[in-house]
């Protein structure tokens, strides 16, 4: 393409694809002109001859020269233009695939998305989705609820032996093995542990008359037949002075 205009006495010549600037004279000027508009080199050959044939500097070698100057310019144009109408075509198809390419990722992106959309869970286990990120959190054990073990809870357990196990110990009976409950009186327990149980209604009256620190004096005999822990304390008075401690 081809752009020419006159300035400050200069004939201007613009070649708008490569974007070169000619400064020429007044018959390459009316040359570029003619084939520009689609005339033959004859037409533009005689168009010049006829309207510069008053100048003796114009000869129809020079006219041939600016001719074929001319052509080549023109010919140098439209070859731009060529590469020029290629590039687009290639820009073209870089869009059509660029395009292409956005569409498989927006697609790709709406699968994974809907992949995300899919996840369920139950407690305590919960699911949260923010466009295309999914959060999955675990919410602490409790007491009633299922759950992930707090690291206290964890040191806990680390405290526990090896094959230990809840025990309730429980009341001894009849048939069942258990604790029994000293009464001081029908039975006792002494200082190293041992339990003594009153066979006789006696027994249990003399413990239940003499409760634990209490003093017994006799002339003979050992409190100790009765039940209970009894200790001598040393007496002037004469006889055998006990203190019961159990």
């Amino acid at each position: 393409m081809i752009h020419q205009y006159k300035l400050s006495g200069y004939n201007i010549v613009l070649d708008v694809y490569s974007g070169s600037v000619h400064a020429v004279d007044d018959v390459a000027y009316d040359a570029i002109a003619l084939i520009d508009q689609g005339s033959s080199r004859e037409q533009a050959a005689a168009a010049l001859a006829k309207k510069y044939a008053d100048r003796a500097d114009v000869t129809a070698a020079d006219l041939e020269t600016v001719r074929k100057t001319a052509t080549e310019a023109n010919k140098a144009a439209s070859d731009a233009s060529a590469e020029i109408g290629g590039a687009r075509d290639l820009a073209k198809q870089a869009g059509v695939k660029a395009d292409t390419a956005t569409t498989t990722a927006q697609n790709a992106l709406a699968a994974a998305q809907a992949r995300i959309l899919d996840i369920t869970a139950s407690a305590p286990v919960t699911v949260t989705r923010t466009d295309e990120t999914a959060a999955i959190t675990v919410a602490q054990a409790t007491s009633s609820a299922d759950g992930l073990l707090a690291a206290a809870d964890k040191k806990k357990l680390d405290g526990i032996q090896s094959g230990a196990n809840k025990y309730a110990l429980p009341v001894a009976s009849t048939v069942t093995l258990g604790g029994v409950k000293p009464d001081g009186r029908t039975i006792t327990i002494g200082q190293d542990g041992t339990i003594t149980a009153q066979s006789s209604a006696t027994a249990a009256s003399f413990l239940a008359a003499h409760p634990i620190g209490s003093l017994y004096w006799c002339v003979a005999g050992d409190p100790n037949d009765q039940g209970g822990t009894w200790k001598e304390i040393h007496t002037i008075i004469g006889g055998h002075v006990w203190q019961r401690l159990a």
